[in-house]
């Protein structure tokens, strides 16, 4: 592929069925392959990926201050302003500031407390699957895949259930400006959307936070809150705020694609999906492999802070990197058969939760969350199958989600 006379078509309809293909093209084209819209080159193999994991070298911070070459300056200015408005929150900013707030937050988020859930989320399940007796089609997506996890972090953070819709548009404006301007038909009318969204969200979880400070109850918020009022300087008002708002919002975004994904893959190879129902211990190695197969988060974007060298070649300061997770869970110089679904897999080091210092503060729980799903689903309903109704995912370079996942179901 010459990839100086043909940029990688990553903005097309037929992409975002399935990436996987353009993806290896890319993939076996070479290493620090540059596109003209995303800034800097991308990395799409394993082991580049995987030698970025501990670089000392690389910023999320200063992503706030690059250009998306080919957007109006009302739109640049838009990003700008939406960009500012998310200093405060861990998932932008670099140590020694980035080591203080995940700090604070990974209290919410130990091992043990996240497997004292699970009966709560097996609870939230079968209900969820009780309301819809007597519906022999059934929207995966809509009525499952989006309320189960968004059910259990709003429980988790003290936030409002009677919220829950209004989180899901906020959250998917947001989403749909982080990986869609390029592919949207009005930019900047999604990029007004996104940040009004944003502006609204903030205003909620501030009227809640002085909520939770008046009358704090045993949840996550309330916890943050009794943070900020010691006034000993580890977190402030605004933090409290970024925090409180972005956990809420990757708290089910990439749980809701995982099980939507998942349970695609699993339709699409119906032996994988009986060998899972003939044996439901196999769900935690099932789980792995819809994060390594068809991963919700497909990309990553770094900034070089300082020069360094990569595969021998020097990367330089101000260079802004994208990391195509997914094609690197697909290496065939990593994973054995890459293009081949296998729920059994062994080796299954793939990166769907990022890594380092930013990996996902909630893995954990997505896998508690995923592993739930998938068994309730396969044990509630002996027989799974697709309409038939074509599948369409959002054009989104940044994550892979399914619109619908419309199935008949039969129950036992």
């Amino acid at each position: 592929m010459d990839i100086a006379a043909a940029p990688p078509k990553l903005f097309s309809p037929g992409y975002f069925s399935d990436p996987y293909p353009t993806l290896a093209a890319l993939r076996e084209a070479g290493s620090l392959v540059p596109h003209p819209h995303l800034g800097g080159p991308m990395l799409f193999r394993h082991a580049e990926v995987r030698a970025l994991q501990r670089c000392p070298h690389l910023s999320k911070g200063m992503l706030r201050d690059g250009r998306m070459d080919g957007l109006s300056e009302d739109v640049q200015a838009l990003v700008h302003e939406n960009n500012a408005r998310r200093d405060d929150s861990m998932l932008n900013v670099d140590p020694p500031r980035h080591s203080r707030l995940r700090g604070q937050a990974m209290s919410a988020f130990t091992l043990a407390r996240m497997e004292a859930l699970r009966p709560r989320i097996q609870a939230i399940a079968d209900g969820l699957l009780d309301s819809l007796d007597g519906q022999d089609e059934i929207d995966i997506i809509r009525d499952f895949a989006f309320p189960l996890p968004a059910t259990v972090i709003m429980e988790l953070l003290g936030w409002p259930a009677e919220q829950r819709e209004q989180l899901k548009r906020c959250t998917a404006d947001a989403i749909e400006m982080l990986g869609s301007l390029r592919t949207s038909p009005d930019p900047l009318e999604l990029a007004r959307r996104a940040v009004a969204s944003g502006r609204e969200l903030r205003g909620i979880a501030h009227t809640l936070i002085n909520q939770k400070r008046e009358a704090p109850q045993d949840d996550f918020i309330s916890a943050l809150v009794s943070v900020q009022m010691a006034e000993d300087g580890r977190l402030n008002e605004d933090e409290v705020l970024a925090t409180s708002t972005l956990l809420l919002a990757a708290g089910h975004e990439t749980t809701t694609n995982l099980i939507g994904n998942g349970l695609l893959a699993l339709l699409r190879n119906p032996d994988q999906m009986e060998k899972l129902r003939a044996d439901p211990s196999l769900a935690a190695s099932a789980v792995e492999e819809f994060l390594r197969y068809d991963p919700p988060v497909q990309m990553l974007a770094r900034v070089a802070s300082a020069d360094f060298e990569l595969g021998g070649k020097t990367i330089a300061a101000g260079t802004r990197l994208t990391l195509m997770l997914g094609s690197a869970n697909r290496d065939p110089d990593h994973f054995p058969d890459p293009d081949r679904f296998d729920i059994t897999r062994t080796l299954n080091d793939n990166f769907a939760f990022g890594f380092d210092r930013h990996l996902c503060l909630g893995a954990h729980l997505a896998r508690i969350e995923g592993q739930i799903a998938i068994t309730t689903l396969l044990r509630r309903f002996p027989r799974i199958a697709l309409t038939g109704a074509p599948l369409v995912h959002f054009p989104n370079l940044a994550f892979r989600a399914l619109k619908a996942l419309p199935v008949l179901v039969s129950r036992a």
